[in-house]
């Protein structure tokens, strides 16, 4: 959904070859009264990506360049634009092309913003950028840990990550409702102070999807379509996965596996995020598009907010203006001196490249990446969007995206390829030393159920001897889950295992690290991907590990009323993702931990 965003997003990855497979012909739109502008996506960009794209991981990238031309007297007077599709769209072998529909993750998270800044230019509604969240929710519904932050974060603070709650993605699944998540919001720890620091979050977008529908008495998704999608003519964008699935192709997701003997393989698997008209996604990263109506998305962004084509004012230019204009300090250290430090504003991250100032953002959801930038002085617009992640993600959109740049602005090559290859290369990997301390219990006494108002209830499994549990209910429970694990990753052996139903994790498993500390990782467990496939591969189901859960898990061991030790809950720590310059909570019980789990009950 939702990602991560700017010059930060695709760095933690892994060299890696995967297979390349076809390129389209563009698809060019030109205006002859002005000046012709030298094609950006031509034969040597072709060979480029080709190579780039078989080293970084890609099956399918649909890309969108649009550029303001200028006549003779050097005045702007139309747009050139090349859109074109490389890679295959689907596990058919489908071509993408300009109308290939992706999830844009986070890039949603524009529309979002805007969205309340159309309230707050209409004197229909008695708001301001500056509006008390307090002010605008039931007082029911706002609450938070940081009584500060809950009495003066205002509609800013929440759309620019600056509230003092870090991601926290695994408090929320795909089954909460909008009220649900904003209300677990009380239950969630701060990792830094009210308007300290910059530090994604997507609840907070969630609750300003919530505010809309409490404002404007329509669902999120419905305003956003009336106000900004229909009225621009994106006609192949929506929120509704039940209206893409009836358009063009829809892009299935390529998810790369590393197989034992360390080689890739990639497992295609159907449209991720089937959101619906009040997803609890839609506004951190409900979004579904195309290359095609993110042309008329940039154009309307570069003209402040008027259609390209009828010159209407679709959105008020101070609320786009608002959006770029950087509150936070999102990259306070660049990655090459050709890149200046990122601010971020209301759903746009902003910078320059090589003296030229950059809007953007960037999206993940599960199988599908993209980033959506602009150039706003020079009238440049790109769009990227991809169908693949390599283990370890990779940094193919940002490679594209620089190349893009500086082929459009006739700027110097910088070599990032090889400055992210340093960086992968210089990530050691750890092995872990065999645990030397024994726990203070048997293993079995580990074993219960655990839970956390915000992130719910876990029931932890035994991976072996599970048949030994004694609820009959808990036991089958434990013995489906353990069999899903077994089947799709044979490799692992951990001691314990259980399942949630979070949105970027299914499964966790618990490995046993010294003492009472373990280590947990999390998977996402996927059935068969095409169980009506005639292909073996497509009915078998398989796991995918994104790196969104690797936590330290301390067992909480203290003497009860009889007298006997027992397990009182788990602190776990490196789990709520803080990030730029977040507290750290090193702490191992109940009050100085990041997330604390009590122990509610027996197996």
């Amino acid at each position: 959904m939702f990602g991560s965003l700017g010059l930060l997003l695709f760095l933690l990855f892994n060299p890696l070859i995967a297979a390349h497979e076809g390129i389209q012909a563009p698809f060019q739109i030109h205006d002859n009264s002005h000046r012709r502008l030298k094609p950006v996506l031509d034969e040597e960009f072709e060979q480029w990506l080709n190579e780039k794209g078989s080293k970084w991981g890609m099956k399918g990238v649909a890309i969108a360049v649009t550029r303001r031309t200028k006549d003779i007297n050097d005045n702007w007077d139309g747009w050139e634009t090349e859109l074109k599709g490389y890679g295959v769209a689907d596990r058919w072998g489908n071509p993408v092309d300009e109308e290939t529909l992706f999830s844009i993750g986070s890039n949603s998270k524009l529309f979002t913003a805007l969205a309340i800044g159309l309230l707050v230019e209409d004197e229909k509604y008695p708001i301001n950028w500056d509006t008390k969240v307090k002010d605008l929710l039931p007082k029911a519904e706002w609450k938070l840990q940081d009584n500060i932050a809950e009495q003066n974060a205002n509609l800013i603070d929440i759309l620019s990550h600056r509230t003092g709650l870090p991601r926290h993605d695994h408090s929320y699944s795909r089954t909460d409702t909008v009220r649900s998540l904003v209300s677990k919001l009380r239950y969630l720890k701060p990792s830094a102070e009210f308007r300290e620091i910059w530090q994604y979050n997507n609840q907070m977008y969630t609750t300003a999807n919530h505010i809309v529908e409490l404002l404007t008495n329509q669902t999120f998704t419905e305003f956003v379509t009336e106000k900004i999608i229909k009225p621009l003519g994106m006609n192949s964008s929506t929120y509704l996965f039940y209206e893409a699935i009836q358009s063009h192709i829809l892009a299935d997701g390529f998810l790369g596996i590393k197989t034992e003997d360390q080689t890739i393989t990639y497992k295609a698997i159907p449209f991720y995020d089937k959101m619906g008209n009040t997803s609890v996604g839609s506004g951190p990263g409900g979004v579904i598009s195309n290359v095609e109506d993110l042309t008329t998305w940039l154009q309307t962004l570069i003209l402040n907010g008027r259609h390209p084509i009828t010159n209407d004012s679709i959105i008020p230019s101070a609320a786009i203006a608002k959006t770029a204009e950087g509150v936070s300090l999102a990259a306070p250290f660049p990655l090459d001196p050709s890149v200046s430090p990122e601010a971020y504003g209301l759903g746009q991250a902003s910078y320059s490249y090589q003296g030229h100032y950059i809007v953007e953002h960037s999206g993940g959801t599960v199988g599908h990446y993209t980033v959506i930038s602009r150039a706003p002085f020079d009238g440049i617009g790109i769009a990227i969007l991809t169908n693949a992640y390599p283990p370890g993600g990779s940094p193919l959109m940002e490679l594209v995206k620089w190349r893009l740049y500086e082929k459009a602005l006739g700027l110097k090559h910088v070599d990032w390829d090889s400055k992210y290859s340093t960086r992968s290369s210089n990530k050691s990997s750890t092995v872990k030393k065999p645990s030397t301390v024994q726990t203070t219990l048997p293993l079995s006494s580990y074993t219960g159920i655990y839970f956390n108002p915000a992130y719910g209830t876990v029931i932890l499994c035994p991976y072996r001897n599970s048949s030994s549990i004694q609820s009959q209910q808990h036991r089958d429970h434990c013995q489906s889950t353990v069999s899903e694990i077994s089947q799709t990753l044979p490799g692992r052996h951990p001691e314990f295992v259980f399942a949630w139903d979070k949105y970027w994790s299914t499964h966790v498993i618990v490995s046993h690290s010294d003492g009472d500390r373990f280590a947990g990782r999390s998977f996402i467990l996927f059935p068969p991907p095409f169980p009506n496939s005639k292909d073996e591969e497509d009915n078998k189901p398989f796991a995918v590990d994104f790196g969104e859960l690797d936590a330290g898990m301390k067992f909480v061991v203290e003497k009860g009323p009889d007298g006997k030790d027992k397990v009182v809950g788990i602190a776990l720590k490196d789990v709520w993702g803080s990030g730029n310059g977040g507290e750290i909570l090193k702490g191992e019980d109940r009050e100085s931990t990041e997330v604390w789990f009590d122990c509610v009950g027996e197996l």
